[in-house]
C-alpha cells in the first residue's frame, strides 16, 4: 500500500512539473531586450499556458512615480500576444517593462529594459540642491556622467579603477570585472547614463571604484554623505551595489595591511524563478568589518 501511494505522489508531482514547464516562462520574441524604444514601440511576447498578461511600466509624478498599466494582453491558443508601449508618455533614458502572468498556482515575470530615446525628461541629472542630508558640508566629488567616460585599469589620471584595489586579485563573481579596454568591455554611456552590464555571453561584468591602485583618487573623511542613483536589474544572480570602504589602499602601497571596514549601503539581489537566490525586491544594508 505505501508503495502505491509513493508512485500515486510521484506521479502527481511529474504533471505539476510538466504542468509548470508548458506554463512558463514569459519572454519577449522582438524587440531585442536592452534595444531603444521611441514613440509607439510594438512589443511581441510568447507563454505557452498563459491566457493573458498584465504589463506594467514606472511613470513619473510628482509623488515619486507609480506602477502604470500599459496594456493587458490577451494571448492566442499558442501563448502568442503583442502590445504598444507608448514611450513617449513614459520617462526619457532607462525605461522597464514588467510583464507578468499566471495560471492558476503557475505564475511568472519578465523584464524587458529599454532605452527610451523620447519620452518625459523626469529625475534626470543630478538635483540642482544638495540632499538633505548633506546639508552645511562641503561638496567633494560628484559625477553625472555627462562626459566621455574616465575608467582604467592602468591610468593613475582616468577618474575610476575598474578593478577592486589593489590589483583586482579581490575580484569576485563567476563573471569577473572585466577593463574598460578589453574586448568585453562591460561599460557602456548614453547621455547622461552609465550603463555596466553583466553578460553570460560575453563572460563580463564591471565594477567602478574611486580608490586607484596607486592609492590615489577620491576620499573622504567621516562626518560625510554619499549617495547614488541606481536602476539595478531583477535577473538571477545579478547583484547591483553601492559601497564605500575605508582607505587601507595608503598603507598597502607601504606595505602594510591593515583592517578595513566596508558599508554596504545597497546589496540588491534580482531573481525570481527557481533558482537562487529568488529575493525579489529584497535588498540589504550590510557592514563589514575585514581582518
Amino acid at each position: 500500500m505505501n508503495l502505491t501511494l509513493n508512485r500515486g505522489f510521484c506521479c502527481c508531482l511529474s504533471m505539476a512539473a510538466a504542468a509548470a514547464q508548458a506554463a512558463l516562462p514569459i519572454s519577449v520574441t522582438s524587440p531585442e531586450y536592452c534595444s531603444e524604444a521611441k514613440g509607439d514601440t510594438a512589443v511581441t511576447v510568447s507563454a505557452p499556458g498563459l491566457k493573458s498578461l498584465t504589463v506594467k511600466c514606472r511613470k513619473q509624478s510628482d509623488a515619486g512615480g507609480a506602477d502604470a498599466i500599459v496594456s493587458t494582453v490577451t494571448l492566442d491558443d499558442e501563448g502568442n500576444g503583442k502590445f504598444v508601449f507608448p514611450a513617449d508618455d513614459f520617462p526619457h533614458g532607462p525605461v522597464t517593462l514588467g510583464i507578468g502572468g499566471d495560471n492558476g498556482p503557475l505564475q511568472d515575470n519578465c523584464y524587458l529594459q529599454f532605452y527610451n530615446k523620447d519620452g518625459v525628461s523626469w529625475n534626470e541629472g543630478m538635483p540642482a540642491d544638495p540632499p538633505p542630508g548633506a546639508e552645511g558640508m562641503s561638496l567633494v566629488f560628484a559625477d553625472d556622467f555627462s562626459g566621455p567616460l574616465s575608467i582604467s585599469s592602468t591610468d593613475s589620471n582616468a577618474t575610476y579603477y575598474d578593478h577592486k584595489p589593489p590589483d583586482g586579485s579581490q575580484d569576485f563573481s563567476t563573471l569577473r570585472f572585466t577593463g574598460f579596454g578589453q574586448p568585453n568591455n562591460p561599460f557602456t554611456q548614453v547621455n547622461s547614463y552609465l550603463r555596466i552590464r553583466a553578460s553570460e555571453r560575453d563572460g563580463s561584468s564591471g565594477l567602478i571604484s574611486s580608490m586607484k591602485n596607486n592609492a590615489t583618487g577620491i576620499t573622504a573623511k567621516a562626518p560625510c554623505y554619499f549617495e547614488c542613483r541606481l536602476i539595478g536589474p531583477n535577473a538571477v544572480g545579478t547583484w547591483p551595489a553601492f559601497w564605500p570602504l575605508t582607505d587601507y589602499m595608503t598603507h598597502h602601497v607601504k606595505g602594510r595591511k591593515v583592517p578595513c571596514d566596508e558599508l554596504d549601503i545597497i546589496e540588491a539581489y534580482g531573481g525570481e524563478g527557481p533558482h537562487a537566490p529568488k529575493a525579489f525586491d529584497i535588498y540589504m544594508v550590510t557592514p563589514h568589518c575585514w581582518d
